[in-house]
């Protein structure tokens, strides 16, 4: 493990997406063709390289590999409540950088999909956009918006179909 650990290690520092894909190549080398397990300190490395901004984390193969790690990262033996602080960090940038695919499916990227019990209580969460189709101009959309008990048929096609709904997806880390 130490001998991968330095190479993955070194190459992720490099800070290139040619890096990333040798660094990702050399754990799965790691794994498949020598069967050995990545130890907490691997898990890491990657996991820092990955969330930490720059050129890497970016594709959608960052992506399938940092949720890799994270799968590998269940098999070790955490402290208690470490391995889901490390998720739920993993979590926040992968909300920020691909929302609208997150939003399709959170179960599929491997995360915990459960939902800030506050927020859900006070519905923080959901946005009224406040497109309107058309109208009588932007007061008279105003107008209708704070007053609960109008809302103009266009508001009420919106509503229908939930398209100014917006989840903020922001989340407690």
């Amino acid at each position: 493990v130490i001998t991968y650990s330095v190479l993955i290690s070194a190459l992720l520092k490099i800070q290139s997406v040619t890096a990333a894909k040798r660094a990702r190549s050399l754990y799965d080398e790691m794994k498949e063709e020598w069967d050995i397990v990545p130890d907490k300190g691997l898990v890491d490395i990657i996991l820092t390289a990955m969330v930490g901004g720059g050129s890497m984390g970016l594709e959608q193969s960052d992506i399938e590999f940092t949720l890799a790690v994270l799968r590998d990262a269940e098999k070790l033996d955490w402290e208690p409540d470490q391995l889901k602080k490390r998720k739920k960090v993993v979590r926040g940038i992968l909300v920020g950088r691909m929302s609208e695919k997150w939003k399709e499916d959170e179960n599929a990227y491997g995360m915990d999909a459960d939902l800030d019990p506050l927020f859900q209580k006070k519905g923080w969460n959901k946005v009224d956009s406040g497109f309107r189709l058309w109208g009588g101009g932007l007061n008279e959309n105003r107008q209708k918006t704070r007053n609960k008990s109008h809302k103009g048929d266009v508001d009420e096609f919106l509503e229908s179909k939930g398209w100014n709904d917006v989840d903020s997806g922001f989340r407690i880390l």
